[in-house]
């Protein structure tokens, strides 16, 4: 996890100036003018963390709230408050009941749900990708009617992509596919 610090870039004794620095450079990273080009995910992502940056930047800016954010983290000392100590209350037998229950109950559902999906099966297709070996002999028809065969490109890089129109991760990685065609053509 990381601390507000380290999501603005700065240090934990940068002064005001370095933190507002830090705080604009952010917010123009995720400015959702700048990324208006990429999907609906990366736009919701980013209007996320120009949130979080927000309420990171209001905590760190003000000195008070930034010096109870410090102690919190273990940066600097907590004030302690003699005339109020917190009170520390045990659990009672019912909640430590409760507790073991839920636990015990824990444990049988995912004893349960591992031996009904087959703990012991072993997979049975061999993986995705395979690098660094040749590919198996392959011959498919073209558009035009006719066929190509992958033999014909022995010796050169070849990338095979299947893919169906009804996949939507297939159809977001076109763009970059066509861009390495252009680039490596």
């Amino acid at each position: 996890m990381s601390t507000y610090y380290q999501q603005l870039g700065i240090l934990p004794g940068a002064t005001q100036d370095e933190l507002a620095a830090a705080y604009e450079r952010q917010r123009t990273r995720y400015n959702p003018e700048r990324l208006a080009g990429m999907d609906e995910e990366m736009s919701r992502l980013a209007t996320q963390r120009l949130a979080e940056l927000d309420r990171v930047y209001a905590i760190l800016a003000d000195p008070q709230r930034r010096q109870q954010y410090d102690a919190s983290i273990g940066l600097a000392p907590s004030e302690v408050n003699v005339a109020a100590p917190i009170a520390r209350r045990s659990l009672s037998s019912r909640e430590r009941w409760y507790a073991l229950g839920g636990g015990l109950a824990a444990l049988l559902l995912i004893a349960s749900i591992w031996m009904l999906t087959g703990r012991n099966d072993t997979p049975q297709s061999s993986p995705m990708a395979q690098v660094n070996r040749p590919a198996q002999p392959i011959e498919l028809p073209t558009l035009d009617g006719g066929t190509i065969n992958l033999a014909d490109y022995r010796g050169q890089v070849v990338l095979l992509n299947f893919w169906g129109t009804w996949c939507e991760p297939c159809r977001r990685e076109l763009p970059a596919l066509q861009q390495a065609y252009t680039e490596l053509r």
